[in-house]
């Protein structure tokens, strides 16, 4: 009988750490694969193998019935809301029309206002401003290279539930970055991994190696994306596309709240990444460095 950490692809005594690594690792495969091809009853049974494996090493107790294990939104949720996406389900030709020229207003209305902007920020995650106006205002002010900004939220945190609101904002979002509306993304841990094979932000190594030896650049923290290429094109390539700015102080005393919950698990990260179809690539790679200059600041005093 295989041990949980032969199950789990481990060596023997594995520190906790690898451990979570490794489940985190296995649980992203299977999510991406039963969302393409469907959940099959082999898919359910390794799920429910490598989860049991885990708990044990971990002493948590994962509800081995949940085969979505990486949804933000909780199992008891989804479960009360199976019936309404049957029914959404049988119409779904129908809501994708609608979705589709719902994109397309959004698109146009975009187009004749992202124009006075010259560049534009995404925040994806447990993020937020109670006054998107003013923080534009204030990032205007101190930075050196923006004089008119645009900045949008898709907040999503630990206790974000299914709502056709979060799925409007979903779409814009998809909507503004085909168009190539967004330059910039900021990203928690949690929204980067979900993004990051779905060719949306920029691979930064030869951004990094123009300003390899800059004393701002030196000790940076990367994220980066590592998987074999299949030669189909359909994933990105191995390589960095965020750098952890957690600790940047650009957006001292301006109007920008986390929402990061330590109790629910949810770390306070701020990632820096680039969208790749962004039409204003020298604009963010000049913000880019702002950004990163700023981790070598002192912290702006309390108001």
């Amino acid at each position: 009988m295989k041990t949980n950490y032969e199950i789990l692809g481990l060596p023997e005594n594995a520190p906790l750490e690898i451990v979570e690594k490794k489940y985190g690792a296995l649980i992203r495969q299977y999510n991406q694969r039963t969302a393409e091809h469907g959940a099959t009853y082999q898919d359910i049974e390794y799920y429910r193998s490598i989860t049991k494996a885990y708990d044990e090493l971990t002493g948590k107790n994962h509800d081995l019935s949940d085969e979505n294990p990486g949804s933000v939104i909780p199992y008891k949720v989804r479960k009360k809301l199976g019936k309404i996406g049957a029914f959404f389900s049988t119409y779904k030709l129908l809501f994708l029309f609608i979705g589709l020229v719902i994109a397309l207003v959004v698109i146009f209305f975009l187009q004749r206002n992202v124009k006075k902007e010259d560049l534009y920020i995404k925040v994806l995650g447990a993020y937020g401003s109670k006054n998107t106006d003013a923080l534009c205002e204030e990032i205007d002010k101190k930075s050196n290279v923006i004089d008119s900004s645009l900045i949008n939220f898709f907040t999503v945190t630990t206790s974000t539930e299914y709502s056709q609101a979060k799925e409007s904002e979903a779409t814009q979002f998809i909507a503004q970055y085909r168009a190539g509306y967004i330059d910039v993304i900021l990203t928690d841990k949690e929204s980067y991994e979900a993004y990051v094979d779905d060719f949306v932000f920029l691979k930064l190594d030869d951004f990094l190696e123009q300003h390899k030896g800059e004393a701002a650049f030196e000790g940076l923290s990367y994220y980066t994306y590592e998987k074999p290429a299949d030669g189909t094109g359909r994933e990105p390539e191995s390589g960095i596309y965020g750098i952890d700015i957690t600790e940047c102080h650009f957006f001292d005393g301006m109007q920008f709240e986390w929402y990061y919950d330590l109790e629910k698990g949810q770390q306070k990260t701020l990632i820096l990444t680039l969208a790749r179809s962004s039409k204003r690539p020298e604009k963010a790679r000049e913000f880019a460095i702002e950004l990163i200059e700023s981790l070598k600041q002192e912290s702006a005093p309390a108001n």
